[in-house]
């Protein structure tokens, strides 16, 4: 928490101060300490928001899902709510890294936060990411995995909530 109070203070310009910026980027490329990468982690919708250009420099590196310690590791591991933001975080992660993380590295609980993406985020690569996920090795398993988090979150009466609407779009 203190990381996101840090982030919203030193970023009310839209610009990180110098300071932290540098030091936040020296821990993202050493990969030394993987506990401030975690704290940097949960940050990461707070830095889309608040500290856009460093996000956006360093946004291959934060959510790198092919790196085990990356930031957004953690980040998705801890995630209670996805909001909006939270799901602009996750379109920003390279479809080609999802697909292939969801295929052989996510583990259950992951499947949830790119479920509700699907329904909830308009912007999000529907048809083409999920062709793709079926495609390749553990296509079965992850599709099943993702499918079922998505049957999981849709309200018992299709009548009752427009995200019946959005499902069939898929």
């Amino acid at each position: 928490m203190a990381m996101v109070a840090l982030v919203q203070w030193a970023a009310s310009d839209g610009e990180l101060p110098t300071a932290a910026a540098d030091l936040m980027t020296e821990i993202l490329t050493k990969r030394a300490d993987d506990r401030a990468l975690a704290v940097i982690g949960a940050a990461l919708t707070q830095m889309r928001l608040y500290a856009e250009p460093w996000y956006t420099a360093h946004q291959d590196t934060l959510l790198d899902l092919a790196s085990g310690n990356a930031p957004v590791q953690s980040w998705l591991l801890y995630l209670q709510r996805l909001s909006a933001h939270d799901c602009a975080v996750i379109g920003d992660i390279d479809p080609a890294k999802t697909t292939h993380y969801l295929r052989t590295d996510a583990p259950q609980p992951i499947f949830n936060r790119f479920a509700m993406t699907l329904l909830h985020s308009p912007e999000t690569p529907d048809l083409a990411f999920l062709a793709d996920l079926s495609d390749g090795n553990g296509r079965p398993e992850a599709v099943s995995k993702l499918l079922g988090d998505i049957a999981r979150a849709l309200p018992a009466d299709p009548s009752e909530h427009s995200l019946h609407t959005r499902v069939l779009a898929l």
